[in-house]
């Protein structure tokens, strides 16, 4: 199955530029990549006030962008508010169920409820939505493992 899909991933890939998939029509993407990129910026440094107001305008204008609302819901789990960041995450993976940034997210935000069950299924769906291993799942295997350990 695997081999299958990176067979449609390779010929999407060869076929984009060929059917025009560059062209963006809303004026507004780059504004809005701005706002993310300058919302990164700013949670590289652990400013995590000022990365949810970059990112609550964006899905302002975007409520459709899971990024956003996948970096919204952790600059709020960073500032303590584990609650609201999980309801945001759901929010992200209701856009895109297989969001891994989101996923591994919101498995850490459960390691540190101390819902180890949650966050292990959310490992196996990261592994199912990775090709090839990625850094989120190596992430959240090992926010679990120092959460089963008692060390996270």
């Amino acid at each position: 199955m695997r081999i299958f899909l990176i067979g449609c991933f390779v010929a999407v890939l060869l076929m984009s530029p060929i059917a025009g998939f560059a062209a963006d029509s809303d004026d507004s993407a780059p504004a809005k990549a701005d706002e993310i990129s300058s919302a990164r910026t700013a949670l590289k440094v652990d400013n995590f006030a000022a990365a949810e107001t970059l990112l609550r305008a964006v899905a302002a204008k975007d409520a459709e962008n899971a990024d956003a609302w996948n970096l919204l819901a952790y600059s709020i789990r960073k500032q303590g508010r584990l609650d609201e960041a999980e309801a945001l995450y759901a929010k992200a993976l209701a856009i895109d169920k297989e969001h891994v940034g989101a996923l591994e997210y919101l498995g850490v935000l459960y390691v540190q409820t101390g819902r180890l069950d949650k966050a292990k299924m959310l490992l196996a769906r990261i592994d199912d939505a990775c090709l090839f291993s990625c850094d989120e799942h190596d992430a959240l295997k090992d926010a679990i493992e120092k959460g089963a350990k008692g060390t996270y």
